[in-house]
């Protein structure tokens, strides 16, 4: 009867299975348990203010794009510009990009916009504004100055805002009958390919503002739109007031005659006859009854009697009211005079527009620090690249010096400790040809340069062989290895270069000749027989053939060898540095010895070092267990402990 068949009348197989069954509901209780446990740590991260989930943010800016869509499609004064920008284009990626801070640089101008330059502004010659050494002025006449819906606008080039969050603007405003209305302010907006805004307005008065700019303005092609809109107002009503307080027979002009005088203008220096007013001039005295009559009312004839007023009258009074004048009182030929001279005196003002405002200064400021992606061969980013820290703080041409050093340092390590010779590669300036057709231009072959072109010293020389077309100090000779040699060694012999003899040597028919002339010859004297001396010299030749017998020397005797070959270990032996089998091949250290602490090995004191020296101890037997001292190791005298309890 087996052990096993014994254990079996003491286990009961149910309490098996049901250990069994708690075992497997404990691990699925562990596995859900972990994935519980990676839930909360997403919710965590989904909470965190440090936590950016892209996806997301890629799907709210594709709706917000949409949304931003139908705004510009209800915006009449930017349809056309945004409409001409609405084009798809590549967003920015995360590829390759650094995440930084730029810190807040205050009243700093970083982006300066020079409004004086015509090609600053891309506007039209119908944008009702013009560019002049004082910046960009809101000065021309609309071509409909009776409408309420006039516009004046002009908008800049493309500007780069990725680095930038506040906009500082100056504004000159007219003054006098140029003042303009609070209805017409000045408004300043930005846009973008996908969206727009507006920073801020400016009223009469002007002044500098500093506007913040929304993140979605942080654009590479931001563009700045200017505009002054009626509003409701018609153009006329700036019109109208020009010819305040100018004078007119002997009187400054009031609002009411500016109005009369300005249409008096606009009719024209012959105006267009009627069936009604069939002559010119009773078209010029119907205008100017009209301006008679506002000029002189009751209360203003009044006003003039008694010299409280200095108005204009008529030329026929002579500069003296008529004692029973009221009002009226003109003669036609009154009214035909004013008309003439309205338009001597001030026809220029006919065409004449408001210098409503002028923008003289644009500049981009960051005045509070901002979080950007920038690229990574981007200066902001350098200080983000993880370097040595011997390297930080030392500018370009340091850290090059410092790292020849260490190269340098490295070097004479490798040749003193290990007799190596070490690379002598260094970091040196890039050097570009002055045109890609010399960089592609060919020269000789393995070569970079035509012939001629090379300084002899400093490369490597090409051989002067035959036939080549080198200058003078452009190669060398070739040097003949066998000139200076011994003729008494083998194969060195001095009687002539004959290099068929030679090649002979190295296999084919030839060889096979040289071969069986060797094998022929061999027993014969020198000079006679088979292979005599030519006559007069020592040069042997075979007379069947005519050539000359090559002169070599034949070995005698047998090739003397060790009766033991070495191999590389035995010729290495006793070389200094290598040791067989040892852990250190070259015979120091690859490592330093690890730091003493409170001058013992690191093994002996510290935690990991006590448990590592405490595996020895796993298979202690009792006895020497019982017979052990405390070691002072917990870990140590733990397992002495425990060895100590077990039986024999």
């Amino acid at each position: 009867m087996s052990l096993y068949t014994k254990a079996r009348k003491y286990i009961d197989m149910s309490r098996v299975k049901e250990l069994h069954e708690q075992k497997i509901i404990r691990k699925k209780n562990a596995d859900a348990y972990k994935i519980r446990e990676q839930i909360i740590e997403e919710l965590k991260n989904l909470n965190s203010p440090e936590f950016y989930n892209w996806r997301y943010n890629f799907d709210v800016n594709i709706k917000k794009s949409t949304n931003t869509k139908k705004k510009l499609r209800k915006s009449r004064k930017l349809k056309t510009l945004i409409g001409n920008r609405k084009k798809i284009s590549e967003g920015m990626t995360s590829s390759g990009l650094f995440q930084t801070t730029f810190p807040a640089e205050g009243d700093v101008d970083l982006v300066n916009v020079d409004v004086s330059n015509a090609d600053t502004w891309s506007g039209g010659s119908n944008s009702g504004t013009t560019v002049t050494s004082s910046g960009l002025s809101f000065n021309q006449r609309p071509s409909n100055i009776y409408s309420s819906n006039w516009y004046l606008s002009n908008l800049t080039t493309e500007i780069d805002a990725t680095q930038v969050n506040n906009l500082k603007v100056t504004v000159t405003s007219g003054t006098g009958v140029d003042t303009p209305f609070a209805a017409n302010p000045l408004t300043v907006e930005w846009v973008s390919s996908t969206d727009f805004g507006t920073l801020g307005t400016f009223s009469a008065g002007g002044g500098t503002q500093v506007f913040t700019l929304p993140k979605e303005a942080n654009v590479k092609n931001l563009v700045l739109f200017y505009s002054v809109s009626g509003n409701g107002t018609s153009y006329r009503t700036y019109t109208d007031g020009y010819l305040v307080g100018q004078n007119i027979y002997g009187g400054a002009m009031d609002s009411d005659m500016s109005t009369q005088g300005m249409i008096i203008l606009s009719a024209g220096a012959t105006p267009s006859t009627s069936p009604s007013y069939p002559t010119v001039d009773d078209v010029k005295a119907l205008y100017g009854f009209t301006f008679w009559i506002d000029a002189l009312t009751e209360s203003r004839v009044t006003a003039l009697r008694n010299g409280s007023i200095s108005g204009p009258m008529p030329p026929s009074w002579g500069g003296v009211v008529p004692p029973s004048q009221i009002s009226g009182g003109f003669t036609r030929q009154d009214q035909i005079d004013i008309y003439n001279q309205i338009h001597n005196l001030y026809s220029s003002y006919n065409t004449r527009a408001s210098n409503l405002y002028t923008v003289t200064a644009t500049n981009f400021q960051r005045r509070t620090p901002m979080n950007v992606f920038v690229s990574l061969d981007s200066p902001e980013a350098t200080a983000f690249i993880r370097t040595d820290p011997s390297m930080q703080g030392l500018s370009a041409e340091d850290r090059r010096k410092k790292l020849i050093a260490m190269l340098d340092a490295g070097d004479e390590y490798l040749l003193k400790y290990l007799g190596i010779t070490g690379s002598k590669a260094r970091p040196s300036d890039v050097t570009m040809p002055d045109s890609w057709e010399q960089a592609a231009a060919p020269g000789p072959k393995g070569m970079d340069r035509k012939p001629g072109s090379y300084v002899p010293k400093g490369i490597i020389q090409p051989i002067n062989s035959p036939g080549s077309k080198w200058k003078d100090g452009e190669g060398f000779d070739i040097i003949d290895p066998f000139e200076k040699s011994p003729a008494t060694l083998p194969g060195l012999s001095k009687q002539g270069k004959d290099y068929g003899n030679v090649a002979a040597t190295y296999g084919g028919a030839d060889a096979e000749r040289q071969k069986k002339l060797k094998d022929a010859g061999k027993g014969l004297i020198p000079g006679r027989g088979q292979y005599p001396y030519r006559p007069g010299t020592k040069q042997l030749y075979n007379p069947q053939t005519g050539m000359n017998l090559s002169a070599h020397h034949e070995p005698k005797g047998e090739t003397i060898m060790e009766n033991k070959k070495k191999s590389f270990k035995d010729l290495t032996k006793k070389i200094p540095g290598y040791y067989d089998g040892k852990p250190a091949p070259l015979g120091f250290p690859m490592q330093e010895p690890p730091k003493m602490v409170n001058g013992f090995h690191p093994d002996l004191v510290t935690p990991e070092g006590q448990k590592k020296q405490a595996n020895r101890f796993n298979r202690l037997d009792p006895q020497s267990a019982k017979a052990m001292p405390p070691t002072g190791n917990p870990y140590i005298d733990k397992k002495v402990r425990a060895a100590a309890k077990k039986s024999k």
